[in-house]
């Protein structure tokens, strides 16, 4: 047994190629190093949302999923740098709201009760406002 063998597990049936890129990945350390590294995926979509882009703008200049890039803004909306108003109409928020408050962080039942008259990423983009406006409280900001 060589010392790669010795310090990977390989599964009987691994080609020796699957062998080979298996003992070529590099420590958790240096993997975290090189994912850091990479452009802040939530930061690029939120430069493009600055520059004045929508989200399907974006969406197709990044050729990500609508949903994804709803997600990443989402998280500036929580951290209170987008205004819930910017991207969710307030009928909606109002609609919303509520039932964010009673069914907490759960999104599923929240989009399960409102069916069609709201979507994920507005549930979502109301769910980070409502966790904004409680840390906010919390801080007395």
């Amino acid at each position: 047994m060589n010392r790669d063998e010795r310090n990977h597990t390989i599964r009987p049936g691994t080609t020796k190629r699957k062998a080979a890129n298996i003992a070529a990945i590099s420590p958790k350390r240096k993997r975290k190093e090189l994912q850091s590294a990479k452009t802040d995926t939530k930061a690029e979509s939120f430069r493009l949302y600055k520059e004045g882009k929508t989200i399907h703008e974006i969406s197709e200049q990044r050729n990500l999923a609508v949903q994804t890039i709803e997600g990443h803004l989402a998280h500036y909306i929580q951290i209170g740098l987008i205004k819930i108003s910017d991207l969710v109409n307030p009928e909606k928020v109002i609609l919303i709201e509520p039932e964010v408050k009673n069914f907490s962080s759960a999104i599923a039942p929240i989009k399960e009760k409102l069916g069609t008259r709201a979507t994920w990423g507005e549930i979502r983009m109301v769910l980070a406002f409502v966790e904004y406006q409680n840390s906010s409280a919390k801080t007395g900001s």
